[in-house]
């Protein structure tokens, strides 16, 4: 029986990673979740100026290829070895982390149902979250966390977060087998259960 992989998509702050880790906390152990994010193709042939300028929402910023070599791994139940990247330098680290299967698989991001890895995904969810407290949380995230300053942080914003947002992210809602309201994540938890009892139960038999 191969591994559950849930998809996770929606704008910038509207709280993929905070839902990733409440079901990983639920689920725990049998749970582990790959970010996007650790999918960004090397820019260290760049300087660091011309990385702070790149285009970091557009898809063909993700390196593909390995995202969904290493999803369907882990799908697999075979274990991967997982790239590392670092968002104050803009570029993958050298260190890769060893990451074992599990039977629940979480790949959040903001091309999480792209179509590049949508048909490794077993549910999909989209989380439509309101404009304004998106654009608080990526600004408190990115001042706080990635050092940047509060004007680069809003004209990256402006310039293209909300651009790739509309062109490359709201539209695979459509392709969501859930769309999560208001934080309403019950009839989620609800599947997961559901598909880890079927699970359980298919071993003991």
């Amino acid at each position: 029986m191969t591994n559950f992989v849930l998809g996770i998509t929606g704008a910038s702050g509207s709280g993929k990673s905070y839902l990733a880790n409440l079901i990983l906390n639920i689920f725990y152990p049998n749970c582990v979740i790959i970010s996007q994010d650790n999918y960004y193709l090397p820019q260290n042939h760049f300087s660091l100026k011309k990385r702070d300028n790149l285009n970091f929402d557009h898809p063909s910023m993700i390196d593909w290829k390995l995202a969904y070599k290493q999803l369907s791994s882990l799908k697999n139940n075979s274990p991967i070895q997982l790239p590392q990247y670092s968002f104050k330098t803009h570029t993958r680290l050298k260190r890769t982390k060893i990451t074992q299967p599990k039977k629940l698989t979480i790949f959040e991001g903001i091309f999480a149902l792209s179509e590049n890895i949508r048909p490794l995904l077993s549910f999909k969810v989209f989380l439509n979250t309101n404009p304004k407290l998106c654009f608080k949380r990526r600004l408190n995230r990115d001042v706080n966390e990635r050092g940047r300053t509060n004007m680069a942080v809003m004209s990256q914003i402006e310039n293209t977060v909300k651009p790739g947002f509309f062109k490359f992210v709201l539209p695979t809602k459509q392709f969501a087998d859930l769309v999560i309201e208001n934080e309403d994540y019950a009839p989620l938890f609800e599947v997961l259960e559901s598909h880890l009892a079927y699970e359980t139960l298919s071993l003991s038999q």
